[in-house]
């Protein structure tokens, strides 16, 4: 949690938030209004994560139409949680990033589409008569919580860490006007993970 809070991490964490962009959540705060906040009460902050106090807000639910006529459900977090969880992130990503296999593409640093397809051409191109592309939409919908604490618990040991992950698999989705609890999956999709 100490690496998590400090100062540096933080600053860099708010960084990202503001270059990533976005909505404002259930909340309303926008990014801009997100650096004057953290500077009034990033000791307040500190000292909600350091006693389990603190209360992330639901995410936002909200609906894009995709092309082919389908939609994509998106979370919006409020920019406070994003910066948060962006320096859980940014403390987390070293530790996995040397568990993860090389050819895993998905949502991993200096890893994008263009290179999982110039792989994919490699593999072909070596002999390889069999390709999967995995795509876990709407992980977070149904990946079962207790499953996914258990995997990380085997790599993050603080204590700390680990409830502040836990408050926020269940902080809740706020959409068409009311709340709905965070939906905790089926085994199936957290035997998965397993391998």
């Amino acid at each position: 949690m100490s690496q998590i809070l400090d100062k540096e991490n933080l600053k860099k964490a708010i960084k990202r938030v503001k270059k990533n962009k976005g909505a404002p959540g259930v909340d309303g705060m926008t990014i801009e209004e997100l650096v004057r906040y953290f500077a009034e009460h990033s000791e307040e902050i500190r000292h909600q994560l350091l006693s389990r106090t603190y209360l992330p807000q639901p995410v936002m639910r909200v609906e894009i139409p995709k092309s082919n006529g389908d939609k994509r459900l998106l979370r919006i977090p409020t920019v406070i949680d994003r910066a948060i969880q962006q320096a859980i992130t940014q403390q987390f990503s070293p530790i996995y990033e040397e568990i993860f296999h090389s050819t895993s593409y998905g949502v991993r640093l200096h890893k994008n589409a263009e290179m999982a397809i110039r792989q994919a051409l490699t593999n072909i191109n070596d002999g390889c008569q069999w390709i999967f592309d995995i795509d876990l939409e709407g992980i977070f919908d149904t990946v079962h919580h207790n499953h996914l604490m258990t995997l990380i618990a085997k790599t993050i040991k603080d204590g700390d860490v680990i409830f502040l992950v836990r408050k926020y698999l269940v902080s809740g989705i706020q959409m068409d006007g009311g709340f709905k609890e965070s939906i905790i999956g089926p085994k199936k999709v957290a035997t998965y993970l397993h391998y």
